[in-house]
């Protein structure tokens, strides 16, 4: 064997090991506990959380993108949970050209939700469910209006995305796991009509 070969043997000597041990595991069906392939329906009760309405056009991409990533196959269900979102975005600077305008912008959005159950027959409507998502985007800021105006609304969609699939992420890991969520001083929740969101 040359020298320049061995380097390569040891490599490999070195990965068998590893490449064992994650052929073992996918084979007794291990997964990471927030793993989530996307036409993955996972627990049934995912699909009896109505979203209640996101005002504004980011609030709609993030409803549809939640309701998507839940509900995948769109099965009808009847509603036994509500989900309230709401979110603040904030815009950063980032690099200056000469005339001190800015060559990138960070959109940052910062979502507030809240799981509660529905009121039925005795039982009152209980908060299951508390958190936050933040998402951080990054857009180039041309000194073109139309192309600004243009890369702005993509990375204000790209963060509503990420925002919908974290927040979707901590709803299904907790119902996959709700041993491991301290119970919650139930809030009386605001009425809310159960609608549908209408995917695009």
């Amino acid at each position: 064997m040359t020298d320049s070969a061995r380097p390569f043997r040891s490599l490999a000597t070195r990965l068998a090991p590893l490449v064992a041990v994650g052929l073992a595991l996918s084979a007794c069906g291990f997964r990471p506990m927030d793993a989530h392939a996307p036409n993955q329906a996972g627990s049934p009760e995912l699909a009896r959380i109505d979203i209640a309405p996101i005002p504004d056009r980011i609030g709609q991409v993030m409803r549809a993108g939640i309701d998507r990533r839940l509900n995948p196959t769109g099965a009808v269900a009847d509603t036994a949970y509500v989900l309230r979102v709401t979110y603040t975005k904030t815009t950063a600077s980032r690099g200056l050209r000469s005339d001190d305008s800015a060559a990138r912008n960070d959109f940052i959005l910062s979502a507030t939700f809240q799981l509660t159950s529905v009121a039925k027959n005795d039982a009152a409507a209980k908060t299951l469910l508390k958190g936050v998502s933040t998402a951080v985007t990054r857009h180039n800021n041309p000194e073109q209006l139309y192309a600004g105006y243009v890369s702005a609304r993509a990375a204000e969609e790209r963060a509503a995305e990420m925002a919908a699939e974290d927040i979707a992420r901590q709803l299904r890991l907790y119902f996959r796991f709700p041993e491991n969520y301290p119970e919650l001083k139930t809030t009386a929740p605001e009425p809310v009509e159960h609608t549908r969101p209408t995917r695009p």
